[in-house]
């Protein structure tokens, strides 16, 4: 599908997680990307992108998981002791088939295991952290 026919007659759009190319495959596409478009006509101009630890602004998931107890729970954090071992930042946005935080070629974001018929494939094209 065309950039622009993504607008669907409206003068903006936001993406959250997704980079699309004309014509390209979706595998190794920027998954940790946002960005912000306006269309005018016959052309899109991007306003805002941002990649990776620069969502957490605008991502309400992150925003929740900051208010509780155990935060994100990754390995940077300084925990008190008896808290669980953090885990490598980003690790629950994705996960391979079986359960397990991972950013290795057959992950998804975890969404996606719960749509029907999501299998696992042997590689989507990525290599390691974003």
């Amino acid at each position: 599908m065309p950039f622009l026919d993504l607008f669907q007659g409206r003068d903006e759009l936001i993406a959250h997680k997704h980079m699309w190319y004309d014509g390209a495959p979706h595998q190794g596409r920027c998954e940790g990307c946002t960005t912000a478009a306006w269309h005018a006509p016959d052309a899109a101009y991007l306003t805002y992108a941002t990649t990776g630890r620069g969502i957490e602004a605008i991502n309400p998931s992150l925003n929740l998981l900051d208010r509780t107890p155990y935060g994100r729970g990754e390995r940077w954090e300084d925990n008190p002791e008896g808290w669980p071992e953090g885990r490598d930042a980003c690790w629950s946005w994705r996960s391979a088939a079986d359960g397990s935080p991972t950013w290795g070629p057959t992950s998804r974001p975890v969404p996606q295991w719960d749509r029907p018929g999501a299998t696992p494939e042997e590689t989507l094209g990525r290599r390691g952290h974003h």
